[in-house]
């Protein structure tokens, strides 16, 4: 009977050690989203700093474009877009520019034209507005978007 109290105490250690070990070991992700590339299984040992896993924002998309180096001038951050894509003919989505790069770069390869691969253009960012349609644009959906440029 002397033992049972030291006996639980200690057993309520271990268990608060099991604990404080599980929480160190609990990946928690930094927001809601859905899980693209899983880069490590559970059990497997990685270095400090690894990729675990790729998760794409579902909720919140974005589109990447491209804005040639004599336009850019004439596009500014919180201008409203239009955007269109194939799966939706004759739809068009609100949207607007939230976010412009600081630095020019060479038009990705996924340009149309050789002469467009030549260029040099910025990247911007433009999330869908209210208007997406309930969540109807997706990851990796082609887009097409028309910028009106500020004069």
């Amino acid at each position: 009977m002397r033992a049972a109290p030291s006996d639980a105490a200690a057993a309520r250690e271990a268990v608060d050690a099991a604990a404080a070990t599980r929480n160190e070991l609990t990946l928690v992700a930094p927001a809601d989203g859905l899980v693209l590339v899983r880069y490590a299984d559970q059990g497997e040992v990685l270095a400090s700093g690894s990729p675990v896993v790729s998760i794409g924002l579902v909720h919140k998309p974005w589109v990447r474009a491209y804005v040639g180096e004599r336009e850019i001038g004439r596009v500014k951050v919180g201008q409203p877009v239009s955007l269109r894509v194939d799966a939706y003919p004759g739809k068009d989505f609100p949207g607007r520019v939230t976010e412009i790069a600081s630095r020019a770069e060479f038009t990705p390869r996924v340009a149309l034209t050789e002469r467009e691969r030549a260029d040099l253009v910025f990247g911007i960012k433009i999330e869908p507005g209210d208007g997406d349609g309930g969540g109807r644009l997706k990851a990796g959906m082609p887009v097409t978007v028309e910028i009106r440029l500020m004069p």
